[in-house]
């Protein structure tokens, strides 16, 4: 484990995760695509029950609300144009779903997990080893390169019905300059 600094658009804040090298093992690319500067290749998806974050002693298990269930995308991001001297001022990510319906990521922020869509999820206060060993461990980085050559890793996760099935992502990133990226990746 190491300490991870991860700049979001409203700041820069530093947590420990386990390193892209504990997770070299993700080496298949499932489907990937050109958006603007950046390739984008979906590595893993993966569903769960229960999902974790964070290092001991602050891990904090989530489980999915009744009916929904978490569905995590992997993806590496690598830099292929020399971009501006830029800040990334805006993103958002979503997974398109069998039914055509749309549902957006959770994300990590400061010292804990911030789920965009609290309905969709339940913390698990006090959790027992036993469920932490059962929950998923997610990556949650977020910093996205804007250097060629330089590459990011990332768990996207999402929470959809269980009657769904994901069908694409969809990305959108929005610089500073006002300059706005937009793509999809079809799903497995």
């Amino acid at each position: 484990m190491r300490p991870t600094t991860v700049t979001l658009p409203w700041g820069a804040c530093t947590y420990t995760n386990p390193c892209p090298s504990c997770r070299a093992k993700l080496t298949t690319t499932l489907t990937k695509a050109v958006v603007g500067p950046w390739e984008w290749s979906v590595v893993r998806i993966v569903e769960a029950e229960y999902i974790r974050y964070g290092d001991e002693p602050y891990i904090e298990v989530y489980k999915a609300r009744e009916g929904t269930r978490f569905v995590i995308v992997t993806a590496r991001i690598s830099c292929t144009q020399v971009l501006h001297p830029e800040t990334i001022d805006d993103f958002n990510f979503s997974v398109t779903t069998s039914t055509g319906r749309e549902y957006f990521f959770a994300y990590g922020c400061a010292d804990e997990f911030v789920p965009v869509n609290t309905r969709c999820m339940v913390r698990i206060w006090n959790a027992s080893k036993e469920l932490i060993n059962k929950a998923l461990p997610v990556y949650l980085h977020f910093e996205i390169p804007t250097l060629p050559g330089s590459i990011g890793e990332n768990d996207f996760i999402f929470m959809i019905p269980g009657n769904e099935k994901p069908a694409r992502l969809r990305l959108y990133i929005k610089l500073s300059s006002g300059e706005e990226f937009r793509g999809e990746i079809p799903l497995p």
